[in-house]
C-alpha cells in the first residue's frame, strides 16, 4: 500500500464509522485507525531506508567519479608537460611522422603578451562591477536589530531530515 492510499483509507474510515450526530467513534474504529497509522509509519520508515540507500549510492558514485577526474587530471597534466617537452627539444617547423603519431607546427593567432600592466593606456582596461545582495547582513539586520528592510523578509522553513 503507498502512503497516499493509507491517507485515503483513514479518511475513509472516519467518515464511515463516527457517528456524524455524536462525532464517537467506536472501539473497532479506533483500532482500525491505530492499525492504519502502524501502517503509515513502518512504510515511511521503509521509504527513509530507501532514501539513504540512494543517497549513500550517489555519493558513492561521486566519490568515484572524483577519483577518475583527479585521474584524468594527472593524466592530461602528465601529457601537457610532455608537448612542452617536445616543442622546446624539437627543431622549430621540422615535421615527424611514424604509423603512432606525427609531429607538425603551426602558427596561432596573435594574442596580445602584457609586459608591464601599469603602461597599458586606460583605453584598453575594462572593469567588471559585481553586486549581489549580502543576505546574510539582511537576515543579521532584520533578526537581531530587529529593523525591518524593503523588499526582504526572512522565513523559517520547516524541513525533512533523514539519518
Amino acid at each position: 500500500m503507498k502512503l497516499y492510499e493509507i491517507s485515503d483509507q483513514i479518511e475513509r474510515v472516519l467518515a464511515e464509522n463516527v457517528d456524524r450526530e455524536t462525532g464517537e467513534i467506536n472501539h473497532e474504529t479506533v483500532e482500525a485507525l491505530n492499525q492504519l497509522e502502524i501502517e503509515r509509519d513502518e512504510l515511511a520508515l521503509s521509504i527513509a531506508a530507501y532514501i539513504k540507500g540512494e543517497r549513500a549510492e550517489a555519493q558513492a558514485i561521486l566519490d568515484e567519479a572524483q577519483k577518475l577526474s583527479d585521474r584524468a587530471t594527472v593524466h592530461r597534466n602528465r601529457a601537457d608537460r610532455l608537448v612542452e617537452y617536445l616543442a622546446y627539444h624539437c627543431e622549430d617547423g621540422k615535421v615527424l611522422e611514424n604509423a603512432q603519431a606525427k609531429i607538425h607546427w603551426r602558427h596561432t593567432p596573435y594574442a596580445a603578451v602584457i609586459i608591464d600592466e601599469k603602461a597599458v593606456p586606460e583605453d584598453f582596461w575594462k572593469e567588471k562591477i559585481v553586486r549581489t545582495i549580502d543576505k546574510v547582513a539582511v537576515r543579521d539586520t532584520i533578526l537581531k536589530d530587529q529593523t525591518a528592510i524593503p523588499g526582504a523578509t526572512v522565513r523559517r522553513q520547516l524541513r525533512l531530515y533523514i539519518k
